[in-house]
């Protein structure tokens, strides 16, 4: 079995997280998950939105398990894409899903960006 780094832990939760933004946010499949609280891993495989990176990590949230926690950490080696025939097949099924996923990934950032208390 191979063994997965986790992320550093976090010792101050207001702490930034930093990550490249990426243009276009994706859809993915994953099982491993890490956030600054605990271990969101999923027991099978579930369907991530995903809206930056850092080098070994995908950053985003799960879609039906704990949709509410933001900047969760996706190992990448644990994480891939669905191909362009399932998430379009995705979004024409879950269109409110869809619609809702980006409005709080547009409101989550604008909420971000204008916080002070991030060192």
């Amino acid at each position: 079995m191979v063994e997965i780094a986790r992320p550093p832990l976090f010792t101050n939760p207001n702490r930034r997280i930093e990550f490249t933004e990426l243009n276009e946010p994706k859809i993915m499949y994953a099982t491993l998950a890490f956030h600054r609280y605990g271990d969101l891993t999923s027991k099978s495989t579930q369907i991530c939105y995903i809206y930056g990176q850092q080098e070994l990590y995908y950053i985003g949230c799960w879609i039906k398990e704990f949709p509410n926690f933001h900047d969760v950490h996706f190992p990448k080696s644990s994480t891939w894409e669905m191909n362009k025939e399932e998430q379009s097949k995705f979004k024409k099924s879950n269109p409110i899903t869809w619609e809702t996923l980006t409005k709080k990934h547009a409101e989550f950032f604008k909420i971000r960006h204008k916080i002070n208390h991030f060192p």
